[in-house]
């Protein structure tokens, strides 16, 4: 089993225990300039989150493992290289088996305010930004 790279753990973007939709998991964020958010989250055991709902966007990709999402009452199961977008104000909760690597994007919301930020919160890395892109996109100049 591959791991995500340790630069992408970096205590500053770990996301509190109190901040999180599903117990005992370990999550990191980087915060972009405009106040999306990328998110990668691993999971050690199997666990259920509680159902919520967001006020944006959410699209997600399953690295490894098992992910069932249920969207207002329709599950999705995802396996690696499974790709759910959710869009914002639907009813949503996870079951996930141990095992588990996933990232989230979230975004398509009013930007909050992020003057006094520093540089490592609004970092986006490249290279997952290239994840995103459709074959047939062009790079910008």
């Amino acid at each position: 089993m591959m791991t995500f790279p340790d630069f992408m753990f970096r205590n500053q973007n770990k996301i509190p225990s109190s901040q999180q939709n599903t117990p005992d998991i370990e999550g990191y964020y980087y915060t972009t300039n405009d106040g999306s958010q990328m998110a990668f989250w691993i999971y050690k055991a199997d666990r259920v989150s509680k159902e919520h709902t967001h006020d944006y966007d959410e699209w997600m990709l399953c690295v490894e493992g098992e992910y069932l999402v249920t969207i207002d009452g329709e599950e999705h199961l995802l396996h690696a290289g499974n790709e759910l977008f959710i869009p914002k104000g639907s009813l949503q909760g996870e079951k996930v088996k141990a095992g588990t690597r996933s990232i989230h994007a979230f975004g398509n919301y009013d930007p909050p305010n992020l003057e006094g930020r520093s540089t490592n919160q609004t970092f986006l890395p490249l290279m997952l930004w290239l994840i995103w892109l459709p074959p047939s996109a062009r790079l910008p100049r």
